[in-house]
């Protein structure tokens, strides 16, 4: 038989056993042992088939992490924008309605004082008249002068 260093196994040699060592629980120990490692050897062939190149693919999905975290920063610093602007958007918006409730009030504020102005001049108009006409009749009830005879 070859050694496995002939067959390229990678295995380190086992060492020999006395007979007295091979007899009892030291021959169990090596079939256990011997079957413990084949099945070693069936697990790494079935995930070499699998995955051929397992550094490969740790390397895979080491970049598929960093992209995922990436992503998710992203998401976050764009959710935090989003929620940035739509914030700033909103105060914009209570601002200018804002603007428009006073610029609302200044024009009723304007309507009521000309209002209060119109009212002000007829009453005034009205006082006027009333005491031009209160003058012309005092004027002409009283008929004494020179002439009064015409």
């Amino acid at each position: 038989m070859r050694s496995h260093a002939e067959r390229k196994t990678g295995l380190a040699p086992e060492a020999k056993q006395l007979p007295s060592q091979w007899r009892g629980s030291g021959r169990d120990n090596v079939i256990e042992f011997r079957q413990a490692r084949r099945e070693s050897q069936e697990a790494q062939t079935a995930l070499r088939s699998v995955v051929p190149n397992v550094g490969a693919m740790i390397i895979d999905l080491e970049r598929a992490r960093v992209a995922r975290q990436k992503v998710q920063a992203q998401a976050v610093y764009g959710m935090a924008d989003f929620r940035a602007r739509f914030q700033a958007n909103q105060e914009q918006q209570a601002a200018i309605a804002a603007e428009g409730a006073r610029l609302l009030a200044e024009v009723e504020r304007q309507r009521h004082e000309q209002l209060i102005a119109t009212e002000r001049a007829a009453a005034l108009e009205r006082a006027s008249k009333v005491s031009a006409t209160a003058h012309d009749k005092a004027s002409k009830t009283k008929r004494d002068g020179p002439d009064f005879g015409l």
